[in-house]
């Protein structure tokens, strides 16, 4: 069985019935596969060595390797988790043998539904900007799922077990595809017109030259959401280890040529 580590020194493999279900966490460069823009994805071995991607909100989910199978095999899971686990903060009916609370953790952190960031920047798509002009770097905070300073929480009962998790946003890592980083312990502040050239008030940066040398003339700006993570149950708080999201745009940085 294969298994992938999520909580920290606990093994997350976890077997209920006839099925494994492995949490497995795409790295910041990974492109978007059946989960869609989830950032944690549960994979299933079904019958027939088939393997089902799925997330927790009714995101893409199809069969990858070989054989063939449903492409959910236990609907009622509601992520393609646990049989008989809901996505509702319900009991859930058992399968083989009882799972610890971390285990139950590591299946309620994905249903959180943690998503990749919606990235955007000055200049945005389309558009030049100059060297040593200020850049405004920012994310979308609408939906709390990509970013929440506050948290998001999910509470999941296995059998007797019974956890409650929360994750919740701490900074976001921006790559600027110069070679450098810039991190904020914020999601910055959307730009307008009226801003004028003023620096970010929150998040901002300055490039030092230009992207001429780049593939098509453009950065490859990657912003990362840092997110920290912990469950409670009748034991008290446990830490879960630290979880990411990263999305990325480009930016096309120019200089100003002065004529004699």
């Amino acid at each position: 069985m294969t298994t992938s580590r999520l909580t920290k020194g606990v093994i997350l493999g976890c077997t209920a019935g006839l099925t494994a279900a492995v949490l497995t966490l795409p790295s910041a460069s990974a492109g978007v596969n059946e989960c869609g823009d989830l950032i944690i994805c549960i994979d299933i071995p079904t019958p027939g060595n088939a393997t089902v991607s799925g997330g927790t909100g009714g995101g893409g989910q199809g069969a990858t390797g070989g054989g063939s199978g449903p492409s959910n095999p236990f609907p009622d899971s509601g992520a393609g988790g646990i049989a008989g686990a809901t996505t509702g903060n319900t009991t859930a009916g058992g399968g083989g043998g009882a799972l610890t609370a971390a285990q139950v953790a590591a299946l309620a952190v994905a249903q959180l539904e943690l998503r990749k960031p919606k990235v955007f920047m000055t200049p945005g798509e389309g558009k030049i900007g100059l060297v040593g002009l200020p850049v405004w770097l920012w994310i979308d905070t609408s939906d709390p799922h990509r970013w929440s300073r506050e948290g998001v929480e999910k509470t999941l009962k296995v059998g007797d077990v019974q956890v409650t998790v929360t994750a919740y946003s701490t900074s976001v890592t921006w790559d600027m595809g110069d070679g450098h980083e810039k991190t904020c312990e914020n999601p910055g502040r959307e730009y307008t017109p009226a801003d004028g050239s003023k620096e970010s008030p929150l998040c901002g940066y300055k490039y030092t030259k230009n992207s001429g040398s780049q593939p098509k003339d453009k950065y490859t700006v990657t912003a990362t959401v840092n997110w920290k993570a912990y469950y409670v149950d009748g034991g008290g708080r446990h830490e879960l280890s630290d979880l990411a999201g990263a999305s990325s745009t480009t930016a096309r940085v120019g200089e100003l040529q002065v004529m004699n």
